[in-house]
């Protein structure tokens, strides 16, 4: 967890393998602090990640994209590559989604949580199909993509 309103988490050493990189030196990468669940007014839990928006992203992976851990109420912010979430994996925009389809889950109406799935509206499945929209299940700790039914 990061404190709130922090702009950056402590910097972190990163394994890598450029050229400047030594086992003495290794290549140093900053952390966002990112608000991964929110309910206004009622808690805010913010942790350390890659990027808090695309904008921290770049390269080959240019897009920020929220991956939950509800067993721990926690989670993360990593750059993805375009398109390379999975249904039922945590977005922000329709970029991230293999699918390209970026829903909401509702937790109560009061906590919203994005989420890959089939589709976000009915005109996104099948004729004759409906989008049933993505659930939270904190029970289980997993977030379900809509789905076309």
């Amino acid at each position: 967890m990061c404190s709130q309103g922090a702009a950056r988490c402590a910097t972190t050493a990163v394994p890598g393998t450029a050229a400047r990189a030594t086992p003495s030196a290794p290549i140093r990468a900053t952390t966002f602090c990112g608000t991964i669940f929110e309910v206004p007014g009622i808690i805010t839990v913010s942790t350390c990640g890659e990027c808090e928006t695309n904008a921290d992203c770049g390269g080959q992976t240019p897009v920020c994209a929220p991956k939950y851990d509800l067993a721990k109420f926690g989670g993360r912010f990593d750059c993805v590559a375009p398109g390379s979430v999975p249904n039922s994996g945590g977005c922000q925009s329709d970029a991230a989604c293999a699918s390209g389809h970026c829903g909401e889950a509702s937790v109560m109406g009061l906590l919203k949580l994005g989420v890959c799935g089939e589709c976000v509206t009915d005109g996104d499945c099948s004729p004759g199909e409906q989008c049933v929209g993505p659930e939270v299940d904190f029970g289980t700790g997993q977030v379900f993509g809509a789905t076309c039914q």
